[in-house]
């Protein structure tokens, strides 16, 4: 039955289809700026994930013959620069102000929930990120979690959106690089705290201390060395770039003969 009641359900509206993009017009009074970068992303998905089958809302035909768009002006960008059609849905009632309103108040996914996800479904690269956070105690240091398993020393967004995007991986080295690595943190952070500072639970400190081991000449065994005669100089710092000063501060004490140049947080590393 196409137009009755099927399984307890009947249709309440028509999702029409069509490829002249002209008839549409996303520039309208309240409506975010374009996101060229998302527009980006957008159309990476499409393409990855077959995702054909989004549509628009918009508005009745304004006094130009077009009709507004009132959500979904990126997928629309995105949907008309892969020459694919554009589903749409006219409502009546609705306007661009109550679009905005809703969005504002939806309850945004955080990581925990893209984590939740994709262990539900099994994903083995998902199960292990879990594991490695509860072992560690890395729990809901999401930014941390990330850079390491992707065998990164610097934050990075891309590698985030992988994350949220069920597209993350970890090869069987990554996976032993990835417990080096934690085991290390744990220790400097054992380490301080044994002098009555706690900075196991900031991550800051731990995005600053994978910043400081990307950086070339970096030699933990110089830096563990250093922790423990001044751990009571990681103290005070509410940023990874103040954190990564204390660091290098404790690092380059009298380290004549190992002595590294530590870039700002924000810049480039040259990685070992």
């Amino acid at each position: 039955m196409k137009n009755g009641k099927k399984n307890g359900s009947i249709p309440v509206h028509d999702i029409l289809e069509t490829t002249n993009y002209d008839l549409f017009v996303y520039e309208i009074p309240g409506n975010r700026a374009v996101n060229q970068s998302h527009v980006a992303k957008l159309k990476n998905k499409i393409i990855k994930r077959h995702l054909k089958e989004l549509f628009i809302i918009v508005g009745s035909k304004n006094g130009n013959d077009k009709h507004p768009i009132y959500d979904g002006q990126h997928s629309f960008l995105a949907l008309k620069e892969l020459n694919y059609p554009i589903r749409y849905m006219i409502v009546e009632y609705m306007k661009p102000n109550d679009i905005s309103m809703m969005n504002t108040d939806k309850l945004n996914w955080q990581s925990k929930d893209y984590l939740k996800k994709y262990c539900d479904r099994n994903n083995e690269n998902y199960s292990y990120y879990r594991d490695y956070m509860d072992k560690f105690g890395f729990i809901n240091k999401f930014r941390l979690c990330t850079t390491i398993l992707n065998g990164n020393f610097q934050r990075s967004s891309s590698n985030e959106d992988s994350f949220r995007a069920g597209d993350f991986e970890i090869t069987a080295a990554g996976q032993k690089d990835a417990e080096v690595v934690g085991s290390f943190i744990n220790q400097v952070c054992s380490t301080i705290a044994d002098s009555g500072e706690l900075v196991g639970g900031n991550t800051y400190f731990g995005m600053a201390l994978m910043h400081a081991l990307g950086h070339h000449g970096f030699k933990r065994s110089v830096f563990m060395k250093k922790v423990k005669s001044r751990s009571r100089t990681f103290r005070g710092c509410s940023t990874s770039q103040q954190w990564l000063e204390v660091i290098a501060d404790a690092y380059n004490h009298r380290n004549k003969k190992n002595k590294v140049l530590f870039r700002p947080f924000n810049e480039k590393l040259i990685a070992n």
